[in-house]
């Protein structure tokens, strides 16, 4: 057995990896199993690209991509579990001869699809070659191999994967398949696998690959210094004029994308003695009739093996590059940045920030001088600059040290007068390119979100979080964001249209700006987890490219008219506290602990790691007051703990979206999948063998499940839009925050709703009062966190204590507020800021 895995035979072994067929019994199906072998068990780096790969294939959804089913351990080693192929490999199906030109271009019309959707989610295979193109008895292609080396079969054990050296380190791909890009230790993006998809399909019309010599190494060399050469008679001209733009030296001179590739390939399919549309006029027009006029920088063969034996530095001497950015930094003082922006003419920059303890503020920082100057605006976030010098600032009651949270629009002109109050619960704005009025997000008090421009006209309505408007430099379309569950990109054009540009943003704050050609949005996130994300530049038909990547997390605050870059890097931590009667102690384990729950015992406490030491995939942990290390469950997002504490409750989506108990002691991790929803907060009920789940379904806004553990049957409760839970110790009520922000309590028995009244925003359920007379309620945007108790027969709050009033600074948020269930005892969850400085850069391009 590995993992829930009965395995049955081995299917094929290589240096480093084995794959073996095994059965799945809670699906009746079979699986493979892709594991270490040999010398890589036990290496870090071979570690890190298994993990990397089922973590890529987890995001990808396409028929032509290997299916990743299951991620386990066994024996420390993780398991990649996938669909179980049969076929053959293109290498293998090569050995017997080309193909015919219909079978090849089907083939790569299918990886050319596939490519498309993995580089519209940001991602780069790096290694694209005949040996990861697996053909399956139905005639299907799939793309293989995200991050492990290949595991190669017996039939193709023959084949020699030659790997070398650069000085900017190893290598990322297979010689023969390598674009100039990745020799020459240069940026690579998704027009790498454009060049080596180029070289696979000219080898499957062809049956060998283009280029002289009698290795993989001199035909690479051969191709980049003279040109594949011509295909040769009995081939379309079309055919010829595609793999030569595929193959061009310069990224520039291929096709700009997947997408754009496979429209040419389907043309070519249609009709293959018309050209592709777009490449006749092209700067290869000439290289099908004239091989010799091949266009690309004539390169001496001995500078070619040169750059190939020296590495990046060697190869760099053949090529005008651009000169590196330049770096300066803004800001030395210990504290966190909230947001920043350029002045008028780029010569400042205004930061909304709380720096050395104080109260957040406004500073203005010279760029000429370096000096930092308070403007007097406390409890105040920066949000935009007008021409003119007026600012738009958010004037904060909660969340002060964050950028999370809504707050009061205000304007102000810098030293002249009193900031003058616009709106609450305001998320964004920005000024008009005149300076005259604002496009602003805000919050509706029945709990949509709008899209306003100017203040009171209604342009986009919405039931996510929407922030962070920001104008094109014509000054017409607009861009914003979604900011719930994941981030979401959008534009709105001047006539009016909506459109989404890129979606599951994951990033840190839903900060973006416009490049002054106005073509192109750059932001600092990723369409994948990654705690240290590239600047990302996207184009009005959203596809992006990678501008930057830097050794910290960064976070893209604001671009000036000339193009320089300001940006911040952070490091942050989540804490994790304890409070009883005996005082307050830190729990914290790794540098990401949130906490879910306290046992009845006052003993244990659920929490979950989420943050970058456990790679991007939250892990759920149990730690006993009394001992000092954490015992692990298992992957999943830790949420609750059994009434008897035998049990942990979390949320699991891997792949598919699911409950998870987790045994406290002895037994096996038990799955009840939610087939059809996604879960977003779950809890046990009390005294029965249920589970109460606020999950949202394919479409539309999210609603109230009653879970069956026994069964795994689903009972939609009820309730509209809730957005929290808390059941009651007895297990018959259930209280409720909605959207809207009403307190409902609805009877489990007889289905009556109890609508007790509003809830000021951001106001959070704690738990019940032990007579189930009341509930505990808890405001996390205020430091230290006020408690106070709520009756439900009228609705009353009464104060009744604070938590960490000796806790010092303030964190830049209070994430998660936790009680016993006889509510004696407090856990809490903090991010701390250690690290925050802004940053110009001028050359990012």
């Amino acid at each position: 057995m590995i993992g829930t895995y009965q395995v049955i035979r081995p299917l094929s072994a290589g240096g480093n990896a084995q794959v073996l067929v095994a059965w799945d019994a809670s699906l009746h199906r079979e699986v493979a199993l892709k594991l270490l072998s040999g010398w890589a068990v036990g290496d870090p780096d071979q570690l890190v690209r298994i993990q990397r790969e089922a973590r890529v294939l987890a995001q990808l959804n396409h028929p032509n991509i290997l299916r990743v089913i299951d991620l386990v351990r066994w024996q420390s080693q993780p398991v990649l579990v996938t669909e179980l192929l049969e076929g053959r490999t293109l290498r293998a199906v090569l050995a017997d001869g080309p193909l015919l030109l219909a079978t090849a271009l089907d083939l790569a019309i299918q990886v050319t699809s596939a490519l498309d959707v993995v580089h519209r989610k940001g991602i780069i295979h790096r290694d694209i070659k005949p040996e990861n193109l697996f053909l399956t008895a139905d005639g299907c292609c799939k793309l293989l191999d995200f991050g492990l080396a290949k595991a190669l079969g017996a039939e193709e054990g023959h084949i020699l994967e030659e790997t070398f050296q650069t000085t900017a380190g190893p290598l990322q791909g297979t010689v023969g398949y390598l674009s100039p890009e990745q020799i020459g230790g240069r940026p690579v993006d998704g027009r790498s696998d454009i060049y080596a998809l180029g070289l696979v399909l000219w080898e499957l019309a062809k049956g060998k690959p283009p280029g002289r010599g009698r290795t993989a190494l001199e035909r690479q060399i051969h191709v980049m210094k003279d040109g594949p050469g011509p295909l040769g008679s009995g081939y379309p001209a079309a055919l010829d004029t595609l793999l030569h733009r595929c193959l061009e030296v310069e990224p520039e001179q291929r096709y700009p994308d997947a997408g754009a590739l496979l429209g040419a390939l389907l043309e070519l399919k249609a009709d293959p003695g018309a050209g592709p549309s777009g490449v006749a006029a092209g700067p290869v027009a000439g290289a099908a009739a004239n091989p010799g006029a091949w266009r690309r920088r004539a390169l001496p063969t001995g500078l070619v093996m040169a750059g190939v034996l020296f590495g990046a530095g060697a190869w760099a001497r053949l090529e005008r590059k651009p000169e590196p950015p330049v770096f300066r930094r803004l800001t030395f003082q210990r504290g966190n940045i909230l947001r920043a922006r350029f002045g008028p003419g780029g010569n400042s920059v205004f930061a909304g920030a709380a720096l050395d303890g104080q109260e957040p503020g406004i500073y203005r920082i010279g760029l000429e001088g370096g000096e930092v100057r308070a403007l007097g605006l406390r409890g105040a976030d920066i949000l935009s600059v007008s021409p003119s010098g007026e600012l738009a600032v958010l004037i904060k009651d909660r969340f002060q040290a964050s950028t999370f949270g809504a707050g009061t629009l205000a304007r102000v002109m810098p030293g002249q007068d009193a900031p003058r109050l616009i709106l609450d619960e305001v998320t964004g704005a920005d000024w008009d390119a005149e300076g005259r009025d604002l496009a602003i997000t805000r919050r509706l008090p029945d709990g949509a979100y709008v899209l306003e421009y100017p203040v009171g006209r209604e342009l986009h309505r919405s039931t996510i979080p929407l922030a962070t408007p920001r104008f094109a430099p014509d000054g017409k379309t607009l861009a914003f964001m979604g900011t719930a569950p994941y981030f979401t990109l959008f534009v709105r054009e001047g006539d009016g249209r909506i459109r989404t540009l890129m979606e599951h943003l994951q990033a840190s704050d839903p900060f973006m700006a416009w490049m002054p050609n106005g073509r192109e949005i750059l932001f600092s996130g990723n369409t994948h987890p990654d705690w240290m994300p590239p600047l990302l530049a996207v184009d009005l038909k959203g596809r992006s490219r990678s501008l930057a990547r830097f050794p910290l997390r960064t976070l893209l605050h604001d671009v000036a008219a000339d193009g320089r870059v300001l940006f911040e890097r952070e490091v942050f931590r989540l804490e994790m506290a304890w409070i009883d009667g005996a005082g307050e102690r830190d729990c914290s384990w790794l540098d990401g602990s949130q906490v879910a729950a306290l046992d009845a015992a006052r003993r244990r406490v659920l929490f979950s790691e989420v943050f970058e030491a456990v790679g991007q995939r939250p892990e759920a942990y149990l730690k006993d007051l009394a001992t000092e290390i954490p015992q692990r469950l298992g992957y999943g997002l830790a949420q609750d703990l059994s009434p008897d504490g035998v049990w942990a409750l979390a949320l699991a989506d891997d792949p598919d979206a699911r409950l998870r108990l987790f045994p406290t002691g002895k037994g096996v991790t038990r799955d009840v999948p939610l087939r059809g929803w996604t879960p977003l907060e779950a809890r046990f009920r009390p005294g029965h063998p249920e589970v109460l789940v606020i999950a949202r379904p394919a479409t539309g806004g999210p609603s109230l499940l009653q879970v069956d553990l026994a069964t795994g049957k689903v009972r939609v409760l009820p309730v509209a839009d809730p957005a929290a839970l808390v059941p009651a110790p007895d297990g018959h009520r259930v209280a409720l925050r909605t959207q809207a922000g009403r307190l409902k309590v609805l009877d489990l028995a007889d289905g009556t709703l109890q609508d007790v009244g509003s809830l000021p925003t951001g106001t959070e359920l704690l738990g019940w009062t032990s007579d189930g007379q009341g509930l505990y309620l808890v405001e996390p945007g205020h430091w230290p966190i006020r408690v106070e108790r709520m009756a439900l027969r009228d609705g009353r709050r009464t104060f009744d204590r604070l938590i960490g009033a000796k806790g010092g600074i303030a964190p830049a948020r209070v994430d998660r507020v936790r009680q016993s269930p006889d509510g004696q005892a407090i856990g809490y969850s903090l991010l701390r800021v250690t690290l925050s400085d802004l940053l110009v850069a001028q050359g990012l391009e």
